[in-house]
């Protein structure tokens, strides 16, 4: 929790105009991990723009399930709908049945569909 907060401050400076050295002071950690940060913030934003599920955060495991289940290498939000559209009574059932999905997978699917109105809270 305390990373992920730590993480958005160095996004957020760099979107300010700060150097890299000025951040390395600020958030206390070196130089190569700033420039880690800022990678990941740079690939999830174009993840982002492309729809995946990957850019909108939802965890590896849950993205690796929907991966499985909709033969996609690079899933969206649309095909998560569309997937759920499909099975609306039996989804939670066929990703208990996905091999190493299990409880948190669900919730997370759960909570990211309900969080973006494709299921009901």
């Amino acid at each position: 929790m305390q990373n992920e907060l730590r993480d958005r401050n160095i996004v957020q400076l760099r979107k300010k105009g700060h150097a890299i050295g000025h951040i390395v002071a600020e958030a206390g950690v070196s130089r190569g991990r700033v420039r880690q940060i800022l990678a990941k913030d740079k690939y999830l934003e174009e993840q982002r723009q492309m729809g995946t599920l990957r850019g909108f955060g939802l965890p590896a495991r849950a993205v690796h399930t929907m991966i499985r289940i909709t033969g996609n290498r690079n899933p969206t939000v649309e095909d998560l709908e569309k997937w759920l559209r499909d099975n609306p009574s039996d989804w939670e059932k066929i990703v208990m049945r996905t091999n190493l999905a299990g409880i948190r997978t669900l919730s997370d699917i759960r909570e990211f569909a309900s969080s973006r109105g494709i299921l009901p809270k």
